[in-house]
């Protein structure tokens, strides 16, 4: 079962890594690194209250799987405002020099401070308790984690995160700003999707179309997937970097697209000085 301890500890970790990373990217750039604070403070909190929920469901509501999609679609919904408040945030910055010059002397980024803890919270959380479910099923089945595997995903996930966003970092700051922001817009729909998905496992919202396409190749063994499924290394990278959705519903499909053009159509009134 190494394997699987592998690509679940990789794929999770990649997820939260791309969040966490695109932020303190940002706020290095922005100037203002001493507020990543407040990002690590929202992860530690929500690795904490991960493990709390479920225990707690576990225990009071008679097991965690009955609640597990309408938990995971709110926290995927949570952290998409969330990120798209800072989205919003980076599209009003038409003069990225000035208002860093302004930033430093206004403190107008401490604004964000709470928002920031809170988009780390909600993101993390979900991931984290993803990431109790399924080494808690693995461990059920097998008798015993893989520790060695488990550290290997982790650490191939913080390395690849790494590599991305160091590159971000040698871009110029109008360019790093304009690249940051695609990859937001991106990755919060890609959250919007994903929530929409489990809302519709919860039973809460109806799928329309259970699956307008199924580009996941076939499960050969249960909890070891192929590369290109989106439950697999790159799959998984891709569902978290860009929002990539091998097999989405209608309804999921239609609220990600959605996303994207709302996005599309602020960015323009933005830049037409509109907003």
């Amino acid at each position: 079962m190494a394997l699987a301890e592998f690509i679940v500890s990789f794929r999770e970790f990649f997820e939260i890594a791309a969040i966490i990373g695109i932020m303190l990217a940002y706020l290095a750039k922005a100037g203002r690194p001493n507020l990543g604070r407040y990002i690590w403070m929202g992860a530690a909190a929500a690795g904490l209250a991960s493990v709390a929920a479920y225990i707690g469901f576990e225990g009071i509501a008679g097991g965690f799987e009955r609640w597990e999609a309408l938990f995971e679609g709110i926290c995927l919904l949570a952290a998409a405002a969330g990120v798209t408040s800072l989205i919003f945030l980076m599209m009003q910055k038409k003069d990225i020099k000035t208002h860093l010059h302004q930033s430093m002397k206004k403190d107008v980024l401490n604004n964000a401070a709470i928002g920031l803890l809170l988009v780390a919270f909600f993101a993390v959380l979900r991931e984290g308790v993803e990431i109790v479910l399924f080494f808690g099923g693995i461990k059920l089945e097998a008798g015993a984690l893989d520790g060695v595997a488990v550290a290997a995903g982790f650490a191939a996930a913080a390395l690849l995160a790494y590599l991305i966003f160091a590159s971000l970092m040698r871009l110029d700051i109008a360019r790093f700003f304009r690249v940051t922001a695609v990859l937001l817009v991106l990755m919060a729909g890609g959250l919007v999707g994903q929530g929409v998905h489990e809302l519709e496992e919860a039973h809460v919202l109806p799928p329309i179309v259970e699956h307008v396409y199924d580009l996941n190749p076939p499960v050969v063994q249960q909890g070891v997937y192929p590369l290109l499924h989106e439950k697999g290394i790159i799959g998984g990278s891709l569902r978290a970097l860009v929002g990539y959705a091998a097999s989405p519903s209608l309804l999921q499909m239609l609220a990600q697209l959605g996303y994207y053009g709302a996005a599309y159509f602020v960015y323009q009134k933005i830049s037409a000085g509109s907003v």
